[in-house]
Protein backbone atom coordinates (compact mmCIF):
# COMPACT_ATOMS: atom_id res chain seq x y z
CA UNK A 1 0.00 0.00 0.00
CA UNK A 2 1.58 3.51 -0.94
CA UNK A 3 0.71 6.32 1.19
CA UNK A 4 1.69 8.59 -1.54
CA UNK A 5 -0.69 7.68 -4.06
CA UNK A 6 -3.51 7.15 -0.77
CA UNK A 7 -2.95 11.13 -0.01
CA UNK A 8 -2.94 12.29 -3.44
CA UNK A 9 -6.45 10.66 -4.05
CA UNK A 10 -7.27 11.86 -0.85
CA UNK A 11 -6.50 15.36 -1.41
CA UNK A 12 -8.54 15.08 -5.04
CA UNK A 13 -11.64 14.73 -3.03
CA UNK A 14 -10.93 17.39 0.04
CA UNK A 15 -7.15 18.81 0.71
CA UNK A 16 -5.72 18.19 4.02
CA UNK A 17 -2.38 18.83 5.51
CA UNK A 18 0.10 15.85 6.19
CA UNK A 19 -0.64 15.87 9.87
CA UNK A 20 -4.11 15.51 9.22
CA UNK A 21 -3.22 12.44 6.85
CA UNK A 22 -0.92 10.75 9.25
CA UNK A 23 -3.25 11.09 12.32
CA UNK A 24 -5.98 9.75 10.05
CA UNK A 25 -4.24 6.76 8.71
CA UNK A 26 -2.72 5.77 12.11
CA UNK A 27 -6.20 5.91 13.25
CA UNK A 28 -7.97 4.19 10.42
CA UNK A 29 -4.78 1.25 11.34
CA UNK A 30 -5.45 1.05 14.87
CA UNK A 31 -9.01 0.38 14.24
CA UNK A 32 -8.96 -1.88 11.57
CA UNK A 33 -6.94 -3.92 14.67
CA UNK A 34 -8.87 -3.23 17.00
CA UNK A 35 -12.00 -4.82 14.57
CA UNK A 36 -10.39 -7.57 13.27
CA UNK A 37 -7.05 -8.51 15.21
CA UNK A 38 -3.33 -7.48 14.57
CA UNK A 39 -3.09 -10.90 12.46
CA UNK A 40 -5.50 -10.45 10.04
CA UNK A 41 -4.72 -6.70 9.56
CA UNK A 42 -1.26 -6.69 10.05
CA UNK A 43 1.39 -7.74 6.87
CA UNK A 44 4.87 -7.84 9.25
CA UNK A 45 2.82 -8.44 12.53
CA UNK A 46 4.20 -5.27 14.69
CA UNK A 47 2.12 -2.22 14.45
CA UNK A 48 4.11 0.33 13.47
CA UNK A 49 2.73 4.21 13.37
CA UNK A 50 3.49 5.85 9.66
CA UNK A 51 5.43 9.35 10.53
CA UNK A 52 6.02 10.58 6.77
CA UNK A 53 3.88 10.26 3.57
CA UNK A 54 5.85 7.95 1.65
CA UNK A 55 6.40 5.29 4.18
CA UNK A 56 4.48 2.32 3.78
CA UNK A 57 2.01 1.00 6.08
CA UNK A 58 2.60 -2.50 7.64
CA UNK A 59 -1.80 -2.94 6.87
CA UNK A 60 -2.14 -6.13 3.99
CA UNK A 61 -2.89 -5.04 0.44
CA UNK A 62 -6.56 -6.47 0.71
CA UNK A 63 -7.49 -3.15 2.85
CA UNK A 64 -6.42 -0.33 0.86
CA UNK A 65 -10.26 0.52 -0.38
CA UNK A 66 -11.06 -0.10 3.01
CA UNK A 67 -8.20 2.96 4.37
CA UNK A 68 -8.85 5.27 1.53
CA UNK A 69 -13.04 5.09 2.50
CA UNK A 70 -11.95 5.80 6.10
CA UNK A 71 -9.68 8.58 5.08
CA UNK A 72 -12.59 10.62 3.29
CA UNK A 73 -14.38 9.62 6.19
CA UNK A 74 -12.05 11.42 8.59
CA UNK A 75 -11.78 14.36 5.72
CA UNK A 76 -15.48 15.02 4.86
CA UNK A 77 -17.35 13.44 7.87
CA UNK A 78 -19.61 11.99 5.41
CA UNK A 79 -21.19 8.62 6.56
CA UNK A 80 -21.65 6.67 3.84
CA UNK A 81 -17.76 6.62 3.54
CA UNK A 82 -17.71 5.16 7.05
CA UNK A 83 -20.36 2.47 5.74
CA UNK A 84 -17.67 1.55 2.41
CA UNK A 85 -14.89 1.61 5.01
CA UNK A 86 -16.69 -1.19 7.31
CA UNK A 87 -18.35 -3.45 4.19
CA UNK A 88 -14.56 -3.22 2.33
CA UNK A 89 -13.14 -4.05 5.59
CA UNK A 90 -15.23 -6.92 6.02
CA UNK A 91 -14.63 -8.18 2.59
CA UNK A 92 -11.01 -7.90 3.04
CA UNK A 93 -11.04 -9.45 6.10
CA UNK A 94 -12.79 -12.69 5.15
CA UNK A 95 -10.68 -13.20 1.99
CA UNK A 96 -7.39 -12.91 4.25
CA UNK A 97 -9.50 -15.32 6.70
CA UNK A 98 -9.92 -17.71 3.97
CA UNK A 99 -6.69 -17.92 2.32
CA UNK A 100 -5.29 -18.35 6.15
CA UNK A 101 -7.15 -21.32 6.17
CA UNK A 102 -7.51 -22.63 3.06
CA UNK A 103 -6.90 -26.78 3.80
CA UNK A 104 -7.14 -27.01 7.41
CA UNK A 105 -10.21 -28.75 8.94
CA UNK A 106 -11.50 -28.09 12.80
CA UNK A 107 -11.58 -30.71 14.94
CA UNK A 108 -14.27 -32.01 17.61
CA UNK A 109 -12.72 -31.33 21.14
CA UNK A 110 -11.65 -34.62 22.52
CA UNK A 111 -12.00 -35.19 26.25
Amino acid sequence: MDTTLLYERLCQAKPVTHAQFLAALNATVRELCALYGEKYVLRDGALRPVTRVGQSPCVAQDYESAVLDNLLYHATGEERYKTDFLAHAQHAYHNLWRARTAGKRIRREVW
